[in-house]
């Protein structure tokens, strides 16, 4: 992410306590609000350090939860990518034996395969 010379501005101003000036800074651009929802939970965590270590650390956590949730995100669309029924079991596509078993007789396929209501098919 990068940041205008004004919302770094608005930012140090925040963390240093000067926080109405900041807003002011930030509220002659008409996306000021929106920098203040994106940023605004960090930017207080910022201003709540003690010092110098508690504020690496604190952008150390942060960016952790981002790669965190990075990662989440991934995770789930490889999932999604892979097996976009969920698991649920589906009917045959027809390119099996039409309906034949090994006997030859004709198996009887529920319409109504996968709803719990009609039952599971065969």
């Amino acid at each position: 992410m990068v940041l205008s010379s004004a919302e770094a501005f608005a930012a140090g101003l925040y963390t240093c306590g000067f926080k109405a000036d900041a807003r002011k800074v930030m509220a002659s651009f008409k996306w000021g609000d929106s920098f203040w929802q994106l940023d605004g939970e960090q930017l207080d965590v910022y201003a709540n350090c003690k010092g110098a270590d508690e504020v690496i650390a604190a952008q150390n956590a942060a960016l952790q939860r981002l790669r965190d949730e990075r990662q989440v995100r991934a995770d789930f669309a490889q999932v999604s990518a892979g097996d976009i029924y969920g698991g649920a079991s589906l009917p045959p596509s027809g390119s099996e034996d039409e309906g034949e078993s090994e006997t030859g007789e004709e198996e009887e396929r529920s319409q109504f395969w996968c709803c719990p209501r009609y039952g599971q098919g065969t």
